[in-house]
C-alpha cells in the first residue's frame, strides 16, 4: 500500500487548497510546503490515510488540553466543528482544526487514551464489526 501526504493551506481569498504526494515519506510535500511558507502562506503537511503515534519525544511535548492528531503528526487543540458542504452540513464534532478528523475516529482516540479502559480483545471485536 502507497502512502500518500497532503499539503493543505488557506489560499488569498481564504478557502482551503491541498495538493497530494505520492510516497512513504514525506519529503516532496515538506519541500513543497517550504515553497509555499516563502510565498507568505501557512502550509500543514498532512498524512493522507495513514495514523501516526506520537513519539517518546512529542509525548514530552504535551501541553493540556491538546490532544494528538494522527494525521497532522502534531499535538492540536481540538475544536467543535461541523463540515459545510454545498448539499449538506455534518454533525458538529470536536475536530482537528487543520485535518477536521473527529475524535470518533478510531486512531484518534486509540493515541489520546479514550480507549484505555478497553483490553484487547474488546478492541478487536469492535473493529470486527
Amino acid at each position: 500500500m502507497s502512502r500518500k501526504w497532503k499539503v493543505l493551506w488557506k489560499n488569498k481569498e481564504g478557502k482551503k487548497t491541498f495538493r497530494m504526494f505520492p510516497g512513504p515519506k514525506p519529503t516532496e510535500a515538506v519541500i513543497y510546503a517550504r515553497q509555499l511558507k516563502r510565498d507568505g502562506l501557512a502550509p500543514n503537511v498532512i498524512s493522507a490515510g495513514h495514523a501516526y503515534p506520537p513519539t517518546k519525544e512529542q509525548e514530552e511535548k504535551r501541553r493540556p488540553g491538546m490532544m494528538w492528531c494522527p494525521y497532522c503528526i502534531k499535538w492540536r487543540t481540538f475544536k467543535l466543528l461541523a463540515i459545510k458542504r454545498p448539499t449538506y452540513t455534518s454533525e458538529a464534532f470536536m475536530r482537528c482544526p487543520v485535518c477536521t478528523i473527529s475524535t470518533n475516529e478510531f486512531y484518534v482516540k486509540k493515541y489520546n487514551g479514550f480507549l484505555d479502559h478497553m483490553d484487547e480483545s474488546e478492541l478487536i471485536r469492535r473493529l470486527s464489526k
